[in-house]
């Protein structure tokens, strides 16, 4: 007999390597000449940057950067001075099987650092970063959409389901010069200098996205012969055209934004006085698009006529049930150590992601923020003080599916405080949360079958036959049983649907 098959290509989106790996850093540095020694250690902090990632043969080779930053009081005056020291790092994983298209994501971050000075002038570092590595790839998987031919049942049906339609990347290199605000200190030494990168819109057009977000630049830094501080705040605004083949207005897309390396030098005017700073960033913008749409499947055929042989596959098929896009507002009042802190110089944060959950609607993320905070005791001498603060940001969805996974990203964009006469602080961080979350339902599909033509069915001689159904069995199930159409079934005994019957019934089953 003749038959016709309708077949789809269908794309699988996986994650073929996941692994968080700890990554040393164990250095020993001296000063250089310009900077004091060191009376005391203050905070000896290290800032991860991921400089590339890629794939070649099997192998995911990283290559980072643990960017070293020391603040210490100064022997001579008491003053507190930092230094940065740099150590690179290579790391190479083998990841199993070979995809042209696989997509690396390294996220780092500073898990512990001990810093002890061996002299004034030397110091030792003992620390770990922790590289949690992803490799994504999509592939292809053809699947039955339609047969058509004479006796055959087909049990037809639609997934929905929001296909990765495709994934760009492009470095991005800003340069600028920062101005001092008129009633703000000169510069003499950087103390501290960070940047973070935030992606504010994502719109697609056809074969191109459109990224626009701010890169937050935050300075602490010294401005008299006196040791006084101040700080420069300011954000730079990032705009990006990308083109990725294929994309159009129906399509949706995330995009995420990492810091690969930051340069920041105070610049000197003619009159021998830096009232400027100038900077200099390179930027790795992601881009992942996706395609909403309801896939054909086929669950089962049969034929009426003749034996048959079917060919399955569990596809795991992806439907984006919510994005997250918000500012989220930690806010926590904490307890200083008596005489610890008198007044505040400088306050950062360092945040975390440390678990995803879902609690029936609802998507939890959960993580800590590190309150960092530099300033003056009682005595009027330089102190440090930090504290790790709990957030817990919960997401409503609009149904309660299965299983979803998300890999938020989770930025503290801004930090004010308030020191309250009780020797306490009130912190509140500005938490940028971003996330896409998806579901996975894993669908039985047909990918393949075979009409065995020399196998003819035996026909019943009864042309009716009544049967008696539990309720948990299926129009469809029990028509392939009974070698005859489940069409007829539904409209012998007035049933809607080919599913599952709901209470028992008697059914008359017609023979073909």
């Amino acid at each position: 007999m003749e038959y016709k098959l309708t077949q789809q290509d269908v794309y699988i989106n996986d994650v073929v390597f996941d692994e968080s790996v700890e990554q040393p850093i164990d250095t020993e540095f001296s000063l250089p000449d310009y900077c004091p020694d060191v009376a005391r250690v203050l905070k000896c902090r290290i800032n991860p940057r991921i400089g590339s990632r890629s794939i070649n043969g099997g192998i995911l080779t990283v290559e980072g950067t643990a960017y070293i930053n020391l603040i210490y009081v100064d022997e001579e005056k008491g003053d507190i001075r930092s230094h940065e020291h740099s150590v690179g790092f290579t790391r190479n994983f083998e990841v199993p099987g070979e995809y042209d298209n696989a997509q690396p994501i390294v996220r780092a971050k500073m898990e512990y650092c001990n810093c002890r000075p061996i002299n004034q002038r030397k110091i030792s570092v003992h620390g770990a970063l922790s590289l949690r590595l992803k490799v994504c790839a999509r592939r292809k998987k053809e699947i039955i959409t339609d047969v058509d031919g004479e006796g055959i049942e087909v049990l037809r049906g639609e997934v929905p389901a929001s296909s990765t339609l495709s994934t760009a990347e492009k470095y991005l290199l800003i340069s600028d010069e920062l101005d001092i605000g008129p009633s703000q200190q000169g510069i003499r030494y950087l103390l501290r200098g960070d940047a973070r990168a935030i992606a504010l819109d994502c719109k697609v057009v056809s074969n191109k996205v459109i990224v626009k977000g701010e890169l937050l630049v935050s300075a602490f830094y010294c401005g008299d012969e006196d040791g006084g501080t101040d700080n420069l705040d300011t954000s730079l605004p990032i705009s990006q055209i990308i083109d990725i083949d294929g994309v159009n207005e129906k399509c949706t897309c995330s995009a995420s934004i990492d810091v690969v390396s930051l340069d920041l030098k105070p610049r000197t005017g003619l009159n021998g006085e830096a009232r400027s700073m100038a900077i200099s960033s390179k930027l790795l913008i992601m881009i992942k698009a996706y395609c909403e749409n309801d896939v054909p499947v086929i669950y089962d055929i049969y034929s009426t006529q003749f034996e048959s042989s079917n060919e399955k596959y569990e596809i795991p098929f992806e439907k984006k049930v919510g994005s997250v896009n918000e500012n989220y507002l930690c806010k926590k009042t904490i307890d200083l150590p008596e005489k610890a802190m008198d007044s505040v110089a400088d306050l950062w944060c360092d945040s975390a992601v440390e678990g995803v959950r879902q609690e029936n609607n609802q998507v939890v993320i959960s993580g800590t923020v590190m309150i960092c905070i530099l300033g003056k005791d009682k005595d009027d001498l330089p102190s440090y003080f930090e504290s790790p603060v709990a957030y817990e940001y919960r997401y409503n969805l609009d149904s309660v599916p299965e299983k979803v996974s998300c890999d938020p990203e989770v930025v503290a964009a801004n930090a004010t405080y308030t020191l309250l006469p009780t020797n306490e602080i009130e912190v509140r961080v500005e938490l940028d949360i971003k996330a896409e979350i998806l579901s996975r339902t894993g669908v039985s599909a047909l990918v393949g079958t075979n009409i065995h033509e020399d196998k003819p069915k035996e026909k019943d001689a009864a042309a009716l036959i009544i049967y008696y159904a539990d309720a948990d069995e299926t129009v469809w199930d029990i028509a392939r049983a009974h070698n005859t159409s489940a069409e007829q079934v539904m409209n012998l005994n007035t049933l809607q649907s080919s599913g599952k019957l709901g209470a028992k019934k008697m059914l008359m089953i017609p023979t073909v």
